[in-house]
């Protein structure tokens, strides 16, 4: 029976640590879980929670640290909800997120002799965001303590562009109390600034901002009510500029919308991507069905490679903007389409169209279970998955591979720097190629 209470001291030898970056400790032979806690680490804990089958606690004073042991670079790490691995040098982190693919392949997915191969690191793992969201609460911004919604404010954040931070604490005391969030989208033509309002008319200064900075390119007012985690909603108002801004992306050019999907780390981006490329490989005679396809970056950098490529996507915003993206780059063999990936590729293999190449690239809750039998049914000689989510990744890879699938290779690529996260890009073949 578990005796530990709240606020009790205790001293641990950390084990191992979790996916989420937390040490694990025992005392007693109960798991104690510790935030910002590196492994063989010994130091005295002060227990924070605690529950009928684990506690939580963070460090009060480390009497043995680790070699991967680091200074946060942010004065407001041990508060901030956003980089969690700070504490961790980078070589450390890169170890363990690629330990993180490996062991949720095998524990879910049931892969035991799984390997992911090198993962792929940023050479300047900083300023790389090129999306920015900040919460605005009682007229302060900043952004959301670790499982809260209590707003920690700060004057720089180094995994996001200079000139947001700089942007930013100009406007912290001029922002009009029915904005909800500030939103900045940066790429290759400037910076897209959105305020999402409860109102559909505020009281900022338009005119004052984009002359301060002239890097400012556009400025929205989004419309958002909705109660619930959702940042934006989907009525926006241009105040200046287009509405739009531009980017490039391995030497094509993609119109960026308020709402649209878009990686936030183009240098990787660039590196994931020349990988799916890669896998997929080069045949001016086959088709190439790329799902949960957004603004169409993945469809329209394989266009070139093959003969047809159909973009499935659910959100008319994105596929309105894949469109217009194709246009702009003068390509004619992709056919974007809006609908449910999982209806549509059913859809497409019911009137005889079928891919001999298939790209998901599905939000964090993973593909849709018809999804997976359609692919199955459709028999394409290479499926190759991006994920961001490995768990559901594993889930995902485990039906494919019990049907007539294997996994050939898996690369990780690091987008996210001093965060948990990490980015997956999975090729599988027929078991008869």
């Amino acid at each position: 029976m578990n005796k530990l209470k709240k606020n009790e001291v205790y001293k641990v030898t950390i084990l191992d640590v979790t996916h989420e970056g937390a040490g694990i400790a025992k005392i007693e032979g109960f798991p104690v879980f510790v935030n910002n806690a590196l492994k063989d680490e010994v130091m005295d804990i002060h227990l924070i929670k605690v529950t009928s089958k684990y506690a939580i606690a963070k460090p009060i004073k480390i009497e043995k640290s680790s070699k991967d042991r680091v200074d946060p670079f942010c004065e407001v790490y041990k508060r901030c909800g956003g980089c969690d691995l700070q504490h961790m040098n980078y070589e450390a982190q890169l170890i363990l997120k690629k330990q993180i693919v490996e062991n949720n392949l095998r524990r879910i997915g049931g892969f035991k002799e799984i390997k992911v191969n090198e993962i792929i690191k940023m050479d300047n793992p900083f300023a790389y965001r090129n999306k920015v969201q900040y919460p605005v609460e009682n007229n302060r911004a900043g952004f959301y303590a670790k499982n809260s919604h209590d707003i920690i404010e700060h004057d720089e954040c180094l995994v996001q562009d200079e000139k947001v931070n700089e942007i930013m604490n100009y406007l912290k005391d001029k922002l009009d109390h029915n904005i909800r969030h500030v939103v900045f989208r940066i790429a290759d033509e400037g910076i897209m600034l959105i305020f999402v309002s409860r109102t559909r008319t505020m009281g900022m200064d338009i005119e004052s901002i984009t002359k301060k900075f002239s890097i400012i390119k556009t400025v929205i007012m989004n419309y958002n009510i909705s109660e619930g985690n959702v940042v934006m909603g989907y009525e926006n108002t241009t105040l200046f500029g287009k509405g739009t801004i531009e980017d490039s992306l391995l030497d094509l050019t993609f119109r960026i919308s308020p709402n649209s999907f878009y990686q936030v780390n183009k240098i990787q981006t660039e590196k994931l991507y020349s990988k799916v490329i890669e896998f997929a490989g080069e045949n001016k005679n086959q088709t190439i069905f790329d799902l949960y396809c957004g603004i169409g970056t993945i469809s329209l950098c394989v266009a070139k490679h093959f003969k047809n490529v159909f973009g499935i996507e659910t959100v008319e915003a994105a596929v309105n903007d894949a469109n217009i993206n194709k246009e702009m780059n003068h390509i004619e063999n992709v056919t974007f389409i809006c609908n449910r990936a999982e209806d549509e590729i059913e859809n497409l293999y019911m009137n005889n169209i079928k891919a001999d190449v298939v790209i998901v690239d599905p939000p964090r809750k993973g593909c849709d279970q018809k999804l997976l039998d359609t692919i199955n049914k459709m028999k394409a000689e290479k499926v190759i998955y991006v994920s961001c989510d490995s768990a559901t990744l594993a889930r995902d890879l485990k039906i494919l591979c019990e049907s007539d699938y294997i996994i050939k290779e898996i690369v990780a690529v690091d987008m996210f720097p001093h965060t948990k996260h990490v980015e997956t890009v999975v090729l599988m073949s027929r078991k008869d190629k």
